[in-house]
């Protein structure tokens, strides 16, 4: 392992020979992994491991042997059991959802745990149990109801999992609140991205008539959200009446009942607002079956089947959040954290960047992200961990200030913590934001919208 001077290779042998006994296996094995990482990362989880006799080893091997210095730090990566919570794979967005969990934990190493919950609370929970007693330390997803987040991240601090969620946070309640376990909530713009889609809608049906809104599951985070988005739009039109349908909860088969009760009831309407992609689906096979023609539908998420419908001209347009991408986001968190990435403030909320799909741009949408099995992303290069100066976002991710994401919200259960308002008077956003755009040099959402329209 050791080549240079003879009085290093001396030292080698002499420090090897009185390590202790792990740290021996460790570089004896270290010449069978590949991909090393950096020096810096390995001192410091060589120091907080103790393992003092590595660090000297490390820093005693010549230039000459930088590749097999850092195949000693590869070694060191903590891996595992990584745990996905998710509704049910029976929506088409935790479909794409799981397929980028997967594809990222194949490029890392990891062995996936898929835990459906089907919006159950007890079921959540005891995930996180059975997950510890499996010897898993990382965590991440969706939640069965926005109430639950805090309960559930607390839950996996105390078990010593590192946890990531998606969409769903009480209002005013920040990761920080929990600890250092809790290290991501992530979401995109929902209400922002609700309105773009609102405008487009009602423009296309010339900002009069009768919209019928098939929203989601009550009380979620993204579905008031976008909800609040849609009603925006709704009134910069005077001329547009909205009929509120029964909620469609995220998925195609409760959205196509929904639909299908709501136009009994409003059978004159003009255009169909549909909270997300799987809910467009189930309205537009109810169209479709009924030969209804000339109704536009709206979805949102921009799912690979609701991409080749924009693209074929049935649904009008949606927004492509990209779940693939939304779920490696939370997974790198979580996996950079187990190996001693600490996130600052603002990097513990942070928005995701979306795609405007029409029939214009649908077409080369789908071939850029979907035509393949495997999504145009390097996993890997997403890590801080394993490439600390030249890790890659592949989408601009930007911190949420929650002073704007939650204007005009009043203060209930939760009030914003004091870390928060410290870490907004300060510089450290924009820095991290700069950041952040700085290291953005790759990936599909480049190509067709300009970066930060929603951050």
């Amino acid at each position: 392992m050791c080549s240079g001077d003879p009085a290093s290779r001396a030292r080698y042998r002499e420090v090897r020979r009185r390590m202790p006994s792990e740290e021996a296996k460790l570089v004896e094995t270290a010449r069978n992994f590949r991909n090393p990482i950096s020096r810096d990362v390995f001192l410091k989880l060589a120091a907080a491991s103790g393992a003092t006799s590595l660090l000297g080893i490390y820093k005693s091997v010549p230039t000459a042997s930088a590749a097999r210095r850092n195949a000693v730090m590869r070694r060191a990566i903590q891996r595992g059991i990584i745990g996905e919570q998710i509704q049910t794979l029976a929506n088409d967005y935790f479909v794409n959802f799981n397929n980028g969990a997967q594809q990222f934990a194949k490029a890392l190493g990891l062995q996936i745990k898929i835990l459906e919950h089907q919006g159950n609370v007890s079921t959540e929970l005891g995930q996180i149990g059975d997950l510890k007693n499996t010897g898993g330390k990382m965590l991440f997803g969706n939640s069965a109801t926005e109430g639950v987040v805090p309960t559930v991240a607390r839950a996996c601090q105390q078990a010593g999992i590192y946890y990531a969620n998606i969409y769903d946070l009480p209002t005013w309640f920040t990761p920080v609140d929990v600890g250092d376990h809790y290290v991501l909530y992530t979401t995109p713009h929902s209400e922002a991205v609700a309105f773009q889609l609102g405008e487009i809608l009602l423009k296309e049906i010339g900002g009069k008539g009768t919209v019928i809104h098939v929203p989601a599951i009550p009380n979620a985070s993204a579905d008031i959200q976008r909800t609040a988005g849609f009603l925006r739009a709704v009134k910069k039109f005077p001329g547009i009446k909205v009929a509120t349908a029964a909620p469609g909860n995220w998925n195609r088969i409760d959205g196509r009942k929904s639909f299908a009760d709501a136009i009994q009831a409003t059978p004159n309407f003009d255009a169909v607002y549909a909270q997300n992609d799987s809910e467009a689906s189930g309205v537009l096979s109810v169209l479709n079956e009924r030969g209804i023609k000339g109704k536009p539908v709206i979805g949102f998420d921009g799912n690979k089947e609701n991409i080749l419908l924009v693209a074929k001209g049935d649904q009008l347009a949606t927004h492509a959040t990209l779940g693939g991408y939304q779920a490696a986001l939370c997974a790198v968190w979580v996996f950079d954290a187990l190996n001693g990435w600490k996130p600052s403030v603002p990097e513990r909320m942070m928005y995701t960047e979306s795609v405007l799909v029409t029939r214009a741009n649908a077409k080369a949408f789908y071939e850029k992200v979907y035509a393949k099995s495997k999504l145009p992303f390097d996993w890997a290069k997403m890590s801080k961990t394993l490439h600390p100066k030249d890790w890659d976002p592949q989408a601009l991710v930007t911190p949420i200030n929650p002073l704007t994401h939650w204007k005009g919200q009043k203060v209930g259960k939760y009030k914003l913590n004091a870390a928060y308002q410290k870490s907004i008077k300060s510089s450290e956003f924009a820095r991290i934001t700069a950041m952040y755009k700085a290291h953005y040099k790759s990936g599909p959402f480049k190509e067709f919208e300009k970066p930060g329209t929603f951050a």
